[in-house]
């Protein structure tokens, strides 16, 4: 134990009130400091459609770039600080997540394609869009196609939307 909690802690009646007192401490003043950002900070109104069309055709895009091996269009739709949580469960780079889609690998890839479907997004605080969908991949020239939960986050940076996190869950297989 610190020596500031084992002093606090005497003077306030022991670990939990001096923990507790500390924790409010902090609380109050996150929202004072919050209240005073926000106050400061000009915002700009983005209407609900206009910023959630934009999530989803950023979605659409990333996924036509992952697809389609387009190094250059992950380049301009991912954030500078963009990390993915991608179906085995690592934690991915921008730089590592764009390194995995060269030109070169895509003659190397089966053909397949595809598809987002039941598309849900949320708007927040007029700058960030949370976008929710199935992603389906049908492998051209077989009955196999293999389904997973996507998760975009996209955000109004510089006055643009951007991709700043995915992550990317497997829908089991149904039992046959």
């Amino acid at each position: 134990m610190s020596l500031f909690i084992r002093t606090f802690s005497r003077r306030t009646g022991g670990v939990f009130a001096a923990a507790r007192t500390v924790c409010a401490g902090i609380f109050f003043a996150s929202i004072v400091s919050g209240s005073a950002l926000a106050a400061s900070t000009p915002t700009t109104q983005v209407p609900t459609e206009q910023a959630t069309a934009a999530a989803a055709r950023l979605a659409q895009q990333y996924v036509d770039a992952t697809s389609g091996f387009d190094q250059a269009l992950l380049q301009q739709i991912l954030a500078a600080d963009f990390q993915e949580i991608s179906p085995v469960g690592e934690v991915d780079s921008r730089e590592k997540v764009i390194s995995f889609y060269p030109a070169a690998a895509k003659a190397k890839a089966p053909p397949v394609t595809a598809t987002l479907s039941e598309l849900n997004s949320q708007l927040y605080a007029d700058q960030l869009v949370i976008t929710t969908a199935k992603l389906t991949y049908t492998f051209d020239g077989t009955p196999h196609s293999r389904s997973m939960r996507v998760q975009f986050v996209s955000a109004l940076q510089q006055g643009r939307w951007q991709l700043v996190s995915s992550q990317f869950t497997g829908i089991p297989a149904p039992k046959k």
